[in-house]
């Protein structure tokens, strides 16, 4: 019982762990990518103010500080003149983010061109091939994402920038249309063929996330830690009560199921559980079963020793009764047989029809005797197979000559299908002829005209005997009781039935003790076919 007990604990144990595990797991991974997204929303917000920071200097700039400036300057500075520090918005931007920005080096900001004027702002390939999408697709504003950069993983966030004006033309149209002072400060060679309305720029934040990432795994991985004690502690509680309230009584219950299969504990013990109301409640069921069963049995037990004592005693009284009855039935046929050839005087004809009436009823009743002898030994066990060599046809023939005359009395045909001579079997020779004699005789009793068919077969290694008729059938009804003792067919309320009602009882029994079988198919209307299989071969014969 213990041993079963941990079992049960273990599987149960095992179990509630791996759907915990299971559960753990999913929460921790649902936990950590929550943390990357809250990471990812993080460096998103930090770049929207990047963004927007940058985009509202340059419109300061460009809007309302260069033209007042220029309105200012115009007297005094020469028109080739060039101050980068108000002139240009991106340097002023680059310059202020150097003062601004304390935690630069965290993150990656750049207002990228293609063909730049500062080498600082020089687009990447993959900036310059959004700057190419911006100029294609007017409808983009911008594009993000997490990318690897140099073995580090970052969100970058690629957004639209300045669009060239016409206002602008003059410094990126061509070097000799460009102040002089700003050809000289950056070179003749970069950001001139610009055009009106040319997307010049954008604006390329990169947040590194691997320290975030790695931040949030830490906190799963505490999670996880966490969880994993909480496992270890609601499973040991768990498992306790579950011992306790559900495993050791059903284990209780095993052990007493056990016991009464053995015999060592009688069903009105009981079981005895022990545990919770509901257990209890489900352990004294068990016991009233248990108790209505044992009362069951012994009232069985009693009507099987009842049925048993009626049984013999109605074999005893059958066995009896026609050994009693055979010894006088032998002396009437005998006497009367010896008064028909004269023995006694001579006879006239109404006394010899009266002698033959005498003489032909104690031979049917002799036959009926000899019947209910046969069927209390087969019932007895007291029939003994002796296998021999013989031929079926021969079998098969000697009975179908024997019910010949009957047959021709009544009009009937009665033939037997071809057979081949040249195989033998070594079984019961005898109750094979029994068993077609009760098949046959059956089939001329039962069939008012018609014909009768008796055809022997061989199947692999069985013996097949058909026996059909044309006789008034079988009602569906009472296919599955012909083979029951003491029935008669009721098939035909012309055809009255007669015998003992054990002759396809007797014909199946010692069939079976042959090792084979006899089937029916038959209906209302229609022909009758008994079959009969047994081996050529009986299984002991050797």
């Amino acid at each position: 019982m213990r041993g079963s007990t941990a079992t049960m604990g273990g599987r149960l144990a095992l179990t509630v762990m791996t759907v915990f595990i299971i559960a753990s797991v999913l929460v921790v991974m649902l936990v950590r990518d929550q943390l990357r997204t809250h990471v990812l929303h993080d460096a998103r917000e930090r770049a929207d103010l990047l963004v927007t920071r940058s985009l509202a200097i340059h419109s300061y700039f460009n809007k309302e500080l260069k033209p007042e400036l220029f309105g200012l300057t115009g007297p005094v500075l020469d028109e080739d003149a060039f101050v980068p520090s108000w002139m240009s918005s991106t340097y002023a931007i680059r310059r202020i983010g150097s003062h601004a920005d304390q935690d630069s080096a965290n993150y990656y900001y750049k207002e990228c061109a293609i063909d730049a004027r500062s080498p600082e702002n020089e687009a990447d390939a993959h900036e310059a091939a959004f700057l190419r999408i911006l100029n294609a697709d007017p409808t983009v504003q911008e594009e993000s994402g997490i990318r690897e950069i140099d073995g580090e993983q970052v969100f970058y966030l690629l957004k639209r920038g300045e669009t060239m004006e016409e206002s602008c033309l003059r410094c990126h149209s061509t070097p000799e249309a460009a102040p002089a002072e700003m050809v000289a400060y950056y070179g003749p060679d970069r950001s001139f063929g610009r055009w009106e309305g040319q997307v010049v720029s954008a604006i390329s934040i990169r947040i590194p996330v691997d320290v975030a990432y790695a931040e949030a795994d830490v906190v799963a991985g505490r999670l996880s830690g966490l969880l994993l004690v909480l496992l270890i502690a609601v499973l040991t509680v768990m498992v306790a009560w579950v011992r306790r309230n559900a495993v050791r009584p059903l284990a209780t219950m095993a052990s007493g199921a056990r016991a009464i299969t053995d015999g060592t504990k009688s069903l009105r013990e009981g079981f005895g559980v022990r545990g919770p109301r509901e257990v209890e409640e489900v352990g004294l069921a068990f016991d009233a079963l248990a108790v209505e069963l044992d009362e069951r049995i012994t009232e069985l037990e009693n009507a099987y020793a009842a049925l048993a004592a009626s049984s013999s005693t109605r074999e005893r009284f059958l066995t009896n009764l026609s050994h009693e009855l055979r010894t006088p039935l032998n002396s009437i046929i005998g006497f009367s047989d010896m008064m028909l050839v004269g023995h006694a005087g001579p006879l006239t004809d109404e006394q010899r029809l009266q002698l033959g009436m005498v003489m032909s009823s104690g031979q049917h009743l002799l036959r009926l005797v000899e019947e209910l002898l046969e069927y209390s030994a087969v019932r007895a066990g007291a029939v003994v197979v002796t296998p021999v060599d013989f031929r079926p046809c021969e079998v098969v023939m000697g009975v179908v000559r024997m019910f010949e005359p009957t047959a021709s009395e009544k009009g009937l045909t009665l033939t037997m299908g071809e057979c081949a001579h040249d195989y033998t079997a070594v079984t019961d020779r005898f109750k094979v002829e029994q068993i077609l004699i009760n098949l046959v005789g059956n089939a001329v009793k039962f069939t008012g005209s018609g014909s009768v068919t008796v055809s022997p077969r061989t199947d692999g290694p069985d013996l097949v005997v058909e026996v059909e008729d044309t006789g008034p059938g079988i009602p569906g009804e009472q296919l599955t009781s012909v083979f029951e003792e003491f029935h008669q067919v009721t098939g035909d309320t012309r055809i009255k039935p007669t015998g003992t009602g054990l002759g396809l009882t007797i014909a199946r029994e010692l069939a079976r003790m042959l090792g084979g079988d006899i089937t029916l198919q038959s209906a209302v209307g229609e022909v009758t076919v008994f079959t009969l299989r047994v081996p050529l071969k009986y299984a002991d014969s050797a």
